[in-house]
């Protein structure tokens, strides 16, 4: 796809990759892409400004999927930091929470529920 007249349908097809969020393809466009500018100069100018707005729309496309993974990431990190038991001050700083045990301590609930009184509620569950 290296040929002068291929510039349009290169560009074509990583624009429909990157709305796909097929990024597989991405380091063979770069090579043929890269061949295919040498002889953009040889082009007439209405050509030229086509593949001009399809380069600016590959562009916004992809520093769109990059802010999305981004965000993915911010997202999924998050997520993990919400599992190692994490918060924010209101300085916006992040802390962990006391302890080292995450785990509920189930075994000490135990001791409540002993003896004839089975129906007391548990006071540290309410």
């Amino acid at each position: 796809m290296t040929a002068l007249g291929d510039v349009e349908a290169l560009l074509s097809a990583m624009r429909a990759d990157l709305r796909r969020g097929d990024y597989a393809k991405f380091e063979t466009y770069s090579v043929e892409l890269e061949a295919s500018l040498a002889g953009l100069e040889a082009l007439p100018k209405d050509r030229l400004l086509r593949i001009r707005r399809a380069a600016e729309g590959n562009a916004a496309c992809l520093a769109a999927a990059m802010q999305g993974m981004r965000s993915a990431r911010r997202r999924l990190g998050d997520i993990a930091s919400a599992g190692r038991g994490e918060a924010y001050d209101a300085q916006g700083r992040r802390h962990a929470l006391g302890g080292t045990d995450r785990r509920l301590p189930i075994a000490s609930n135990a001791a409540d529920f002993g003896g004839t009184d089975q129906e007391r509620i548990n006071p540290r569950r309410v």
